[in-house]
This record gives structure tokens, C-alpha cells and sequence, in this order.
């Protein structure tokens, strides 16, 4: 019952933002009227509802919390309570609203250990601006990814029989010298090579042990990123290609087809992993892939509508029907 009522709000609330959405361009509604203290206003509206979603669907769900903090970090950072422009400063509530969560589900389930890493990381994160403009941007670039192999090499110390732990550090300190290198030598290569060995470290995590199929999805998106930067270099100027009168978008319609292509390996390992949900972003990222393919450049202008109305439709519908005996195939 209170998972049906979570995805009525939600089907109520995204509808009804994709039909703003629908009457700006119409002239309905007027975005540029809002003032400051009412867009922090929307935010922090926003995340109460995420966090009385967290409320009703209990508390091991903490996954509700990232929405939640985030937008209430938003509202915070744009609140005129918040006068100092300091990025520094803007930044830090809302890294610290991603860190949180983690730390919440570590608490919930002590064994669950591995969540003390993004948290750490996520935590460590916010004294990036304040020293952004004080030493060399790419010093600052190896000082972060060897502030993040630090938790994973202080896991393998723990306990010397994760070895993926130890992987994962030295692969984060090898990647720590491109940005040093960067600082000698400048080439176009260099960013999708990076966002390739990012993917790395990530993928061998979940070759050590099927236990942490999580590792997929970081793995699959920084894969995805450093591919199409790839051929974006190596085929410059077919971002976008005509065919007669119509214009078809290829490298976007790319990119996300590998976000697509990442959760739906997810949902292949259903049976021995809890990965049943994954369908639903596959499904979600290969309609707009499909989206970004025929839209072309018009693409950009009419995602966020497409999206929050297929959204909220499929919420509403999931929330008043009634749900099938489902059957899962024995392993």
C-alpha cells in the first residue's frame, strides 16, 4: 500500500512538472518571474516530499536520501540565507548531501563496509574549490584521485584478502600521474584514455568478486564518456548527420545507449545478483537513446518534457493497477 501511495505522489508531481514544461514555450507559464526565495522554495518542497517517500517506504531505503539532501542542498545554496558566492562555500553542502547517504546505509547494515568509500571520497571532495584557485588545476586533479585510492588501500590493509581493494588503489595512483603528466604534454587523447582507465579500476572490481556487481555501473558510464569522446577525435563532425530533409544525432544517441547497454548487463545477472530493477533505467536510456537519434539538435529542448511525462505516466499506472504474480525462471 505505501508503495503504491509513493508512486501516485511521484506520477502526480512529475506530470505535472513535464505539463509546466509543456506551457512555458506556449506562454502559459513565465519561468523568469520566479524569484530566488521561490525556486529555494520548489527545492525545498521537493525534498520534503523525497524525504516523507524515504519515510513511508522505511528507513533501509536509504537510497531516498540522495534526492532528498540534494535538493535541499540546492535550496540552501540559492536561499537568500546564503549571501557568500564562494563556490567553496555552495559546493560544499551539496557534495556533503551526496556523502551522507552512504554513511546512513553503512549504519543500517554494518557489513556493508565498501559504502565507507564514495563516502569518504564525496567527503574529502569539498576542499576542491577551496584550493582550486590557490594551486596548479592539474596537481589538484592528482591530489583527488589520490585522496580516493587512500579508503581502498586502507580496506586491503584491513583485510589482505580483498585484493580487488588493492587493485582499485593502484590503478586511482596510476591514473593520479595524467594529470601531473599534463602539466609536460597536451593531446586531444589524453581525456578519453583517462576516462577509459577510470573504467577500469571499476570493471576489474567486479571481475575479483561478483559480489560487488555496483562496480558495473561506474565502470559502464566512464566507458561509455570516454568512447564517444574517442570517436568524437578519431570521426570529427558527425555528431549530427543528414539524411535528405532530416537530421539524425549519432554521438548523444551513443553515449546514452551505453548508459542503456551498462543496466541492462545489470539486469542479465538478476538471477544470482539483486539487479531485477535495472530493467527500468535500461528500458528509460534506450528510449532516449532511440529520442537523441531522430530529435537531432532539437533533441536537448525536448528531454526534460519527454521525460518527466513518460515518468510520471509510468509511475501513475504502476501505482493504480494492480501489480501480476510475477515467476522468475530457476538458476
Amino acid at each position: 500500500m505505501k508503495a503504491k501511495i509513493i508512486k501516485i505522489i511521484w506520477g502526480v508531481i512529475l506530470v505535472s512538472l513535464g505539463a509546466l514544461l509543456l506551457a512555458a514555450p506556449l506562454g502559459y507559464v513565465n519561468f523568469d518571474r520566479l524569484t530566488e526565495r521561490e525556486i529555494a522554495f520548489i527545492f525545498a518542497l521537493l525534498s520534503a516530499t523525497f524525504f516523507l517517500s524515504y519515510f513511508l517506504s522505511g528507513i533501509r531505503h536509504w537510497g531516498w536520501l540522495f534526492p532528498t539532501l540534494i535538493f535541499a542542498a540546492m535550496a540552501l545554496s540559492i536561499s537568500p540565507l546564503m549571501n557568500n558566492d564562494s563556490s567553496a562555500i555552495i559546493s560544499f553542502p551539496f557534495l556533503l548531501s551526496i556523502a551522507v547517504p552512504f554513511y546512513v546505509g553503512y549504519f543500517l547494515n554494518r557489513t556493508q563496509w565498501g559504502l565507507l568509500i564514495p563516502a569518504w571520497a564525496l567527503t574529502v571532495l569539498p576542499i576542491v574549490p577551496l584550493l582550486s584557485e590557490r594551486i596548479n588545476p592539474d596537481l589538484l586533479a592528482a591530489l583527488v584521485l589520490y585522496s580516493v585510492a587512500i579508503p581502498f588501500l586502507v580496506a586491503y590493509l584491513v583485510d589482505q584478502r580483498s585484493r580487488w581493494a588493492l587493485i582499485t588503489a593502484a590503478a586511482l595512483g596510476f591514473i593520479g600521474i595524467f594529470p601531473l603528466l599534463n602539466t609536460f604534454t597536451h593531446g586531444d587523447l589524453l581525456g578519453p584514455v583517462v576516462m577509459l582507465l577510470i573504467a577500469l579500476p571499476f570493471f576489474m572490481t567486479y571481475l575479483l568478486s561478483r559480489k560487488h556487481w555496483w562496480a558495473l555501473i561506474p565502470s559502464g558510464i566512464f566507458a561509455s564518456i570516454g568512447m564517444v569522446a574517442l570517436f568524437n577525435i578519431l570521426l570529427p563532425g558527425y555528431e549530427y548527420v543528414m539524411a535528405g530533409a532530416y537530421q539524425f544525432g549519432v554521438y548523444t544517441s551513443l553515449l546514452f545507449l551505453g548508459f542503456a547497454a551498462t543496466f541492462g548487463i545489470l539486469w542479465q545477472l538478476r538471477f544470482t545478483q539483486p539487479t531485477d530493477w535495472a530493467r527500468y533505467p535500461a528500458i528509460g536510456l534506450l528510449a532516449v537513446s532511440l529520442l537523441a537519434f531522430l530529435l537531432g539538435e532539437r533533441f536537448n529542448n525536448f528531454l526534460p518534457v519527454v521525460a518527466l511525462l513518460t515518468v510520471g505516466i509510468v509511475m501513475l499506472l504502476t501505482g493504480f493497477l494492480k501489480r501480476g504474480k510475477t515467476h522468475q525462471p530457476s538458476s
